[in-house]
């Protein structure tokens, strides 16, 4: 795989042919900003958060490409069914009466992400990012056996710690 960043306007980040564009990193950034403004409220500094804002953005946007990419090589993948199920069941494309509107997901797609292709394109590459976090955590199970090994070790070494050597 190739990780490149680039600074121009078309696009910032690609890693084989997948390439994020400004419009995604600026679209991440007004996310965390807004979720930073309303965890902090009143403390919130605009100027303080600023460049943390762009770092954790530019982080989360190449963390994405990685773990679909990862996810590809691995051979998850999504299918249109999972990604019509997921939109459809999503609480923005809904309308008064909880059912889908695609009045709302295409203005949501065009007005986000430019086209319904590159929203469904994003999307895709989301789902299979958390499709490969999924299937780590659910591997991931630390036996009662583990868990009282390393207890052990760690009280070992906090005993070492306290042995004194007399010169």
């Amino acid at each position: 795989h190739r990780l490149r960043f680039f600074l121009r306007r078309v696009f910032i980040v690609q890693l084989d042919d997948d390439k994020l564009t400004s419009r995604d990193f600026e679209r991440t950034k007004a996310d965390l900003e807004a979720r930073l403004r309303e965890e902090l409220g009143e403390a919130y500094d605009q100027v303080v958060a600023r460049d943390y804002i762009a770092s954790q953005a530019l982080r989360s946007l190449t963390n994405g490409l990685v773990l679909a990419a990862a996810a590809r090589e691995m051979g998850l993948h999504t299918t249109r069914e999972e990604l019509r199920r997921v939109v459809q069941n999503s609480p923005i494309f809904l309308d008064e009466e909880g059912r889908f509107s695609p009045a709302a997901f295409d203005r949501f797609a065009a007005y986000e992400f430019g086209s319904q292709r590159a929203f469904i394109h994003n999307f895709t590459r989301d789902l299979l990012g958390q499709k490969l976090i999924q299937l780590i955590i659910n591997q991931s199970v630390v036996s009662d056996a583990e868990i009282d090994l390393r207890t052990r070790y760690e009280l070992e070494e906090a005993r070492i710690a306290y042995v004194a050597i007399e010169i």
